[in-house]
């Protein structure tokens, strides 16, 4: 533990006592995402959205299972989604929508990039 005490002479006499703990490290300070080796050069709905709903939303968002009345089961509903900004508020966890998954972790840095890069490029159906 590290002492630090600070003075001013200005109108009087001050003195601070301060107790910091110095055991932070950068990782802590800064924690490194994992956009490191993220290609958010691709982003087509084919290669990477369909693929990405389908593994992470559509077993709770889909024709036979509409949760929240959200269904990502086909590109025109992902688009009515992404458009209007749910998509990327929920699965950035930016505070403007409900956190997705419900329950479960955030995508990785690289899925939430990919998704905004799509939505961003205006929601290409390629």
């Amino acid at each position: 533990m590290k002492k630090i005490i600070f003075t001013s002479l200005s109108f009087g006499f001050t003195a601070v006592l301060i107790n910091a703990c110095t055991y932070q490290t950068a990782e802590l300070l800064y924690p490194k995402t994992n956009l490191a080796n993220c290609d958010s050069t691709v982003f087509s709905y084919s290669k990477i959205i369909a693929p990405m709903m389908q593994e992470s939303c559509v077993s709770c968002h889909s024709n036979s299972s509409v949760s929240g009345v959200v269904n990502l089961q086909d590109y025109q509903n992902i688009a009515i989604w992404a458009k209007n900004g749910k998509l990327y508020n929920s699965i950035s966890h930016n505070g403007l929508a409900s956190k997705m998954p419900q329950g479960g972790a955030k995508l990785a840095d690289c899925k939430v990039l990919l998704v905004k890069k799509w939505i961003e490029a205006g929601f290409p159906n390629n």
